[in-house]
């Protein structure tokens, strides 16, 4: 079935013409192409969200070959993002909703913050009192906003790793896999330092059990830089322990703090000095 987002005549009328006022997003696509028809319906539902924000074009390589060797296109599907008659951003393959939104938030031009852009600033500077609120007024104006709900996961965690875990089971699996795993991995280790759980923990004496299940401790009561410690720790001086579970307990952290966070900037720094 046609797609009403479909080049019909003319590129320029249809394409560049339009990109002098609004960001025009380029789906090149065939039939034939398996992801292609799995990121189209995603490219469309984000064009209908949209409204005037931008518009989305989708050229059928086969039809349009011209065109496809004007932007020298080599691997379908790819999104080419044109704006004032140039092209500003592009991207190849079928890429998850989530994904797709980022690229979109961080190349379309002169788009004011919202909710979540808002959320992350002050996630970033450390102001997860602030993010929350921002992240809890954006889902309740969208539901489906897994962006913002991925965010809340990290922001609840550093106080409460159970609702987390809750939130993050709200997510759909693709996309997002590492946050769920890394969520529900954390969460389970502040169980069984409850004695919530049978779990069973191997490969250590009863030293370095201690100590892990001080570390599973120190997480369960938001102490991260404690249990951050004592992992890095046992990490020295045991990897069988528990299959190599304060590494792994680590790195989940780890990821859930960011890249920016000063915990984990120097915690990924000592871990580096471990490994290597």
């Amino acid at each position: 079935m046609p797609s009403p987002h479909d080049l019909q005549n003319d590129f320029r009328a249809e394409v560049l013409d339009p990109s002098m006022a609004a960001p025009v997003v380029v789906d090149f696509w065939a039939e034939w192409c398996g992801p292609c028809k799995i990121l189209g319906p995603v490219l469309e539902k984000l064009a209908t969200e949209a409204g005037e924000t931008w518009k989305l074009v989708k050229v059928d390589t086969e039809a349009w070959p011209d065109i496809a060797q004007v932007f020298r296109i080599q691997a379908i599907p790819t999104v080419v993002m044109i704006h004032q008659g140039q092209p500003v951003s592009q991207f190849q393959g079928a890429l998850p909703e989530a994904d797709v939104r980022n690229w979109l938030r961080e190349n379309l031009p002169g788009r004011p913050p919202g909710g979540l852009d808002l959320a992350r600033e002050a996630f970033a500077r450390g102001d997860h009192e602030q993010a929350r609120t921002l992240l809890v007024r954006t889902l309740a104006k969208e539901p489906d906003a897994h962006e913002a709900r991925s965010l809340l996961v990290r922001v609840l965690f550093r106080s409460d790793p159970e609702a987390a875990a809750t939130l993050a089971g709200e997510l759909p699996a693709e996309g997002f896999e590492d946050l769920k795993s890394n969520v529900t991995l954390l969460r389970d280790l502040a169980r069984w330092s409850r004695g919530e759980t049978s779990r069973e923990v191997s490969g250590g004496g009863e030293e370095d059990l201690a100590a892990y299940g001080s570390a599973a401790a120190a997480l369960a009561e938001g102490d991260l830089s404690g249990a951050a410690g004592s992992w890095l720790s046992l990490m020295e001086r045991n990897r069988t322990l528990d299959d190599d579970g304060a590494r792994r307990a680590a790195v989940a952290l780890f990821d859930l703090l960011g890249a920016d966070d000063p915990l984990s900037r120097e915690g990924r720094r000592r871990m580096a000095g471990i490994l290597f």
